[in-house]
C-alpha cells in the first residue's frame, strides 16, 4: 500500500461527523448498510460503493469501530464466509441455530463453554462465542477438542493479530481492504479507492487496467487459514504440473507462502527454473494462482520494472529470461534484496520483490548462488490433477490472504527460527526466511529443512566435481607431496587425471588452468625459464586448503596439519 503524509482527498458528507481514525474515499450511489445492531453516535452510516452488494452480508460488528469513518460515509461491508465459500449473515438466527446444532451433535467439537477467557473478548454474546468456537475448529485441533494441556501455557502471552490493509478485487473494482480480528475471527471491510488510518493513507497503486485484470487478488477472508491448510492447498495446485517431482512441488509451495510476506523480509530467495519451455509455461500459469500479486513478464529490464510500483505493490514476478546476459543477471541480483538501487535515467530505484525466473533448457552453475533451483522433467506424463477452477483459485487466494492478515504482525514478535547448522550458509539463510512464514506448525518447518538438505547435497556434489574443485584437488595433491613449488603444466597434468577419473573426457589446457587459478585468487608467477607456477609456501598452502574447503575438495581424512586445521576449525599454530 502506498503511504502518504496527508489524508486522501474527497468530498466529505457534511451531515456525517468524521472521527480521527480510519477514513476512505468513495464514489457512486450510496448503499445503506444493513444491521440489527445500532452504531454508536458519531459514526456515519454506509457510504458510496461501486459494486453490486446484493450478495453481500450484514456486518459482523456488535458495535461499529469508533475510529472508522469515511470521506463520503464508510463504504464497506463485513462478511462471514463459511467453509463451503458461501456468504451468510453472522446475525442470522438460522446460522446461529445451525452452529448450536453442530456443537450439540458433536460435529463442532468446541462449545462456548469450552473456550478459555483469553480467547474471547470481554462481554461477548452467546452468538459471538459460538462463532469463536466455529473458528477454532478450523484453526487449532487441540483447542477445538478442548485439549488445552498440550498446547496452552497459563503464563504464555496470547498472540493478538493487528489490523491490516491490503488490495482486494470485488467485481471489476480494485479496492482497499481493512481486516481486524476478534480472537480468531476476522472482520473484513473494503473501501472504494483509498483510506486513512491513524494518520497513514492507503490507496490503490496505479497500474494499467490490463495488469490488474491479469492479477489474482483475494476477495474476502475465510476461516481456513492454518499453515497446514494453505500449504496443502498450494501443493494440490502445483501437482497440476507433471514435470515437478513431489519434493520439488513441496519446496515450491514453501516459496509461494513466502511471497505473501515478501514486503516484511529483507530478501526473498529467487527461484530459478530450467527445462522445456512448455513445462515452464504451465508452471507459471499455476504459480500465478497461488503467489501474491503475480505478474508474468517476458524478459527483465529496468525500463519494464520502472512501470511497476514495487514498493506499493511488492508483486511476485514470473519472468521468462532465456540465458540472461550480464546486465539482466545484475538486475536480478540487485532486486533480490532491499536497498540495492538501479539507475533508471536520472532516478535511482529499488526493484526488490519475489521472483521466479525461467532461464532456458539447460542449467548454468552461475545460478547456484542465486537462491533455489528446480529443473523440470522433460518426459513428464499427463497431469493427474485438474487445472484449478476460478472458484478454487479464488478460495485459495482468500485463505492465503487471511493467513497473511492473521500472522502479519507475528513476523516481528515471533522467536527467530533456529539455524540448522547442517546447511551451507546460503541455504541456511534461505531456510531462516522460509521458516519465518510457517507459523504454529513444527512438522512443516522440519519438512522444509529436510528438503533443503537434499538441495544442500546437490550443491556440494556440483561443487566437488566442478573445474575449480578439480584444479584445487590437483594443487592439494602437490601440497601433500611436500613440494616447495609446482608449475602450471604439472597442475594441468594432475587435474586431467582427476578429471578423467570423474568421467570427463575433455582435457584442461595449461592456459585454462592458469585462468582458473587466477579466478580463485591463486596468482602464478615465473618460477624459472621453464615457465610459470605457484610457490607453495606456508601462506599459499593455507589459502589453498581454505579454498578446497569451500569447494568440498578436501580429502575425507586429513592428510596434513592444514587439512586438520581447516576441517576442525581450530586456530592452532601450524609448524
Amino acid at each position: 500500500m502506498s503511504e502518504k503524509p496527508s489524508a486522501p482527498e474527497g468530498n466529505r458528507d457534511s451531515g456525517a461527523p468524521i472521527n480521527s481514525g480510519l477514513t476512505g474515499e468513495g464514489g457512486g450511489a450510496d448503499v445503506q448498510r444493513q444491521s440489527n445492531r445500532a452504531c454508536p453516535d458519531g459514526v456515519p452510516q454506509a457510504g458510496a460503493a461501486s459494486l453490486d452488494t446484493s450478495s453481500l452480508a450484514t456486518p459482523v460488528e456488535q458495535n461499529c469501530p469508533a475510529d472508522i469513518t469515511k470521506a463520503n460515509g464508510p463504504d464497506f461491508v463485513t462478511e462471514k464466509q463459511d467453509k463451503s465459500g458461501s456468504m451468510a449473515s453472522v446475525t442470522d438466527p438460522a446460522e446461529i441455530s445451525k452452529d448450536k446444532d453442530a456443537v450439540q451433535s458433536g460435529t463442532m467439537q468446541c462449545s462456548p463453554a469450552d473456550l478459555p477467557d483469553e480467547l474471547t473478548a470481554p462481554g461477548s454474546s452467546i452468538e459471538e462465542k459460538f462463532l469463536d468456537a466455529f473458528a477454532l475448529v478450523s484453526h487449532d485441533e487441540f483447542l477445538a477438542m478442548g485439549d488445552y494441556a498440550n498446547c496452552w501455557e497459563p503464563d504464555r502471552e496470547l498472540y493478538e493479530p493487528h489490523e491490516s490493509f491490503d488490495l482486494v478485487k470485488q467485481g471489476n473494482n480494485i479496492r482497499i481492504s481493512f481486516v481486524e480480528w476478534k480472537g480468531h475471527r476476522p472482520r473484513f471491510s473494503s473501501y472504494n479507492s483509498g483510506a486513512t488510518y491513524k494518520g497513514k493513507a492507503y490507496s490503490v497503486p496505479q497500474l494499467p487496467t490490463s495488469i490488474y485484470d491479469a492479477i489474482y487478488l483475494p476477495t474476502n477472508v475465510t476461516t481456513d487459514f492454518s499453515a497446514h491448510q494453505v500449504f496443502e492447498g498450494i501443493c494440490h495446485v502445483l501437482r497440476g504440473c507433471p514435470a515437478l517431482s513431489d519434493q520439488q512441488c513441496e519446496l515450491l509451495s514453501f516459496w509461494c507462502m513466502a511471497t505473501w510476506f515478501a514486503d516484511q523480509m529483507d530478501f526473498t530467495p529467487r527461484m530459478t527454473i530450467t527445462g522445456p519451455r512448455y513445462a515452464a509455461d504451465l508452471l507459471f500459469a499455476l504459480l500465478s494462482r497461488v503467489c501474491r500479486r503475480a505478474i508474468l513478464l517476458a524478459g527483465i529490464k529496468p525500463a519494464t520494472l520502472q512501470h511497476i510500483p514495487m514498493k506499493e505493490l511488492t508483486p511476485t514476478l514470473l519472468i521468462r529470461q532465456i540465458k540472461p546476459g550480464k546486465s539482466a543477471s545484475e538486475l536480478l541480483d540487485a532486486s533480490d534484496r532491499r536497498r540495492y538501487f538501479v539507475a533508471c535515467g536520472k532516478e535511482l530505484l529499488d526493484f526488490y520483490c519475489s521472483k521466479c525466473v525461467y532461464v532456458g533448457k539447460e542449467y548454468d552453475a552461475k545460478h547456484a548462488d542465486s537462491g533455489l533451483y528446480i529443473h523440470l522433467w522433460r518426459n513428464a506424463t499427463s497431469p493427474n490433477v485438474a487445472f484449478p477452477s476460478e472458484n478454487a483459485t479464488q478460495h485459495l487466494q482468500n485463505c492465503l490472504f487471511t493467513y497473511r492478515s492473521f500472522y502479519l504482525n507475528r513476523m516481528f514478535v515471533r522467536d527467530r527460527a533456529q539455524a540448522t547448522g547442517e546447511l551451507l550458509l546460503q541455504l541456511d539463510m534461505i531456510a531462516y526466511r522460509l521458516q519465518a512464514v510457517i507459523f504454529e506448525d513444527c512438522e512443516l518447518q522440519d519438512r522444509l529443512v529436510e528438503l533443503l538438505k537434499a538441495e544442500n547435497e546437490q550443491i556440494r556434489a556440483d561443487g566437488a566435481t566442478s573445474i575449480e574443485a578439480t584444479v584445487l584437488k590437483s594443487v592439494l595433491s602437490h601440497c601433500h607431496e611436500n613440494e616447495s613449488q609446482v608449475y602450471v603444466r604439472n597442475i594441468a597434468v594432475t587435474a586431467n587425471r582427476i578429471w578423467l577419473e570423474q568421467g570427463e573426457t575433455s582435457k584442461l589446457t595449461n592456459e585454462k588452468v592458469g585462468r582458473i587459478l587466477k579466478k580463485l585468487g591463486l596468482y602464478s608467477r615465473r618460477l624459472s625459464s621453464e615457465g610459470r607456477g605457484l610457490a607453495l609456501d606456508k601462506a599459499q598452502q593455507h589459502r589453498v586448503h581454505q579454498l578446497a574447503s569451500d569447494y568440498d575438495a578436501l580429502p575425507a581424512a586429513p592428510e596434513c596439519g592444514y587439512c586438520h586445521q581447516v576441517q576442525s576449525q581450530e586456530p592452532e599454530e601450524l609448524m
